[in-house]
């Protein structure tokens, strides 16, 4: 299932796709296809000045369900 999330909700593990929108429709959507493996990479989406990614949860290697429920406060505390 796709998913709209925002970048700060954004774990690693998560799968984001190219949701094959327009970057000039959607300026502030991440849509670099991979999997997100570092923190270090979820720093840099969000200094680049993305507000939001679409995920896949079924290709996700986490559960997503319970990722999402981590507040903003739970990420800048990592």
């Amino acid at each position: 299932m796709l998913k709209k999330v925002s970048v700060h909700d954004v774990l690693v593990g998560m799968y984001v796709v190219n949701a094959g929108l327009s970057c000039c429709e959607e300026p502030h959507l991440y849509s670099v296809e991979g999997l997100i493996t570092s923190e270090a990479e979820i720093r840099a989406i969000i200094a680049d000045g993305y507000q939001e990614v679409v995920i896949d949860t079924d290709r996700s290697m986490m559960r997503t369900s319970v990722a999402l429920q981590h507040s903003r406060d739970d990420f800048d505390s990592l």
